[in-house]
């Protein structure tokens, strides 16, 4: 289910906890490829507390809990402000809610044709890497690691493990899990994937909650996310999410140890 939008944090003393929202600091420092940069972990957040989004006598608010890699450092301290802002918009409902649509994956560039009497090269007739593929390629299959930041912040948004193991279309083929600590807390979210489609080089992922291993309750996103990874030509693995409420999280793992 969707979660609900929630406005600004009033501007007074602070109402009745009912929708935590974290406000994100930074500069939003732009890497390449239009993608902002990757930074080291912040010490400094705060935490608003927004009394605004109520819902209906009667009506049950949905579960902020579990899945995807949307993080906030200090939930367990509710009420207690630390520094300046970190992890804006991360909580379902939050500022970055409301533009909720993913990126648009980038076409393909169309090959040109061989000339008259030529048979066409591999290139020309297609790279064997992007055929379809029914069942996770092997290359995939290990654990990678790796940090994870926030397109649309720029700020970092923990570290990423993912666990592949091999499995067929339309089956789970990775376990995940973001984990992030300041001042001594830590923030865990585990999340499962499931094989969409793919080929040998890109994989599309649909992330859901783990029903195995729970995450630390009301700080991640409930709803489901489409992943996508795709390995580099230097052995590593790029990680893109479209979770727009998470901030739209990228990072690039590597092989860690299985």
């Amino acid at each position: 289910p969707m979660p609900p939008r929630a406005t600004s944090a009033p501007t007074g003393p602070p109402a009745p906890a009912h929708a935590g929202t974290y406000r994100q600091g930074g500069d939003g420092t732009r890497g390449t490829g239009g993608l902002p940069g990757q930074r080291g972990g912040d010490p400094r957040l705060s935490l608003t507390v927004s009394a605004e989004n109520r819902q209906p006598p009667g009506e049950r608010r949905g579960r902020r809990v579990s899945c995807t890699v949307a993080l906030a450092v200090a939930g367990a301290l509710a009420a207690v402000t630390i520094g300046t802002g970190l992890l804006d918009g991360l909580l379902p409902g939050g500022d970055a809610d409301r533009d909720r649509g993913g990126d648009a994956a980038a076409t393909p560039s169309r090959s040109a044709s061989p000339p008259a009497g030529e048979k066409p090269t591999p290139s020309a007739s297609g790279d064997a890497s992007e055929a379809p593929a029914t069942a996770l390629p092997k290359a995939y299959v290990g654990t990678w690691k790796g940090p994870v930041t926030e397109k649309t912040t720029g700020q970092p948004h923990g570290t990423l493990t993912a666990v592949f193991t091999e499995g067929k279309r339309g089956e789970q083929v990775v376990r995940m899990s973001t984990t992030i600590s300041q001042l001594g807390i830590t923030v865990t979210c585990n999340s499962v994937g499931t094989l969409a489609s793919g080929t040998a080089k890109e994989l599309n992922i649909r992330e859901a909650t783990d029903p195995d291993r729970p995450s630390t309750p009301g700080l991640c996103t409930g709803t489901e996310a489409d992943l996508v990874f795709r390995l580099a030509d230097d052995g590593t693995l790029d990680y893109r999410s479209k979770e727009r409420a998470a901030g739209l999280p990228y990072g690039k793992l590597t092989r860690s140890g299985d």
